[in-house]
């Protein structure tokens, strides 16, 4: 099954949602290509509906942890997300 023309459509939303072009150069720069090699080309990000340290635990073991400069998890406090200063929602 060929679901590349679905990611197509979501990541031109997720990018125009951000004021970001998304087209043919863009998509370039990560079709096809590892997480690691993606993150060097874009800047990623984590959210997690897990305790903090739960989801470091999960990078960490992954080998990913370094990967990610922003990780959203949730704050322990009912259950809500902690966004470190530099990711706060507006």
């Amino acid at each position: 099954m060929d679901t590349e023309p679905c990611w197509s459509v979501a990541e031109t939303e997720l990018f125009a949602r951000r004021g970001l072009p998304f087209g043919p150069v863009e998509k370039a720069l990560v079709i096809g290509k590892s997480l690691p090699a993606a993150a060097d080309a874009v800047p990623v990000a984590v959210a997690s509906n897990s305790p903090r340290g739960q989801l470091e635990a999960a990078l960490v073991r992954g080998g990913l942890s370094a990967m990610f400069p922003v990780k959203l998890a949730v704050s322990g406090r009912r259950g809500r997300l902690a966004f470190p200063s530099s990711a706060s929602p507006r």
